[in-house]
């Protein structure tokens, strides 16, 4: 059976830990747009955590073709995500940078910058971020966690 963008959003009930308010949704693009791949689906779901709009969650969801679609879509689009950069061996890099995952749960397929986690797994590529480090990063991670879950479960 495929994936459905249904299937793997995280609802009220998943977050219910975090007292979400779910504050909008929105169709998105590719995260490598213009370029390909193009996904065949782009959706943002933005909540508000512990009922406070300072807490501001977003994650990202991106159904591509294939899985190659997926990686090449992440691995491309860590540098259009964010402006920001790092010095890495004095170069500048992009700001997401490849997540040491100790439990192993993402494969090693997962990058982070600052308090956000971006990953693709089977034919899905996901972004959960928020803005302004207001929200903890064992937040985001467990968030991130929980979408992965979701994906592997259908």
């Amino acid at each position: 059976m495929p994936i459905t963008l249904e299937s793997i959003r995280l609802t009220e009930s998943d977050l219910q830990d975090y007292r979400p308010y779910f504050s909008s949704a929105q169709e998105i693009y590719s995260p490598t747009s213009p370029k390909d791949p193009a996904c065949l689906i782009g959706w943002r779901d933005r909540w508000w955590l512990h009922g406070k709009p300072g807490q501001n969650l977003a994650i990202n969801y991106w159904l591509f073709e294939s899985e190659e679609d997926a990686r090449t879509a992440v691995e491309e689009g860590r540098t259009r995500l964010s402006s920001r950069s790092v010095m890495i061996n004095g170069k500048r890099e992009p700001i997401y940078q490849p997540f040491a995952d100790p439990t192993k749960i993402f494969n090693g397929l997962v990058w982070q910058a600052d308090h956000n986690f971006l990953f693709s797994t089977h034919d899905i590529a996901v972004l959960v971020m928020e803005s302004g480090k207001q929200v903890p990063v064992e937040t985001t991670l467990s968030i991130a966690k929980k979408v992965l879950e979701k994906i592997v479960s259908r």
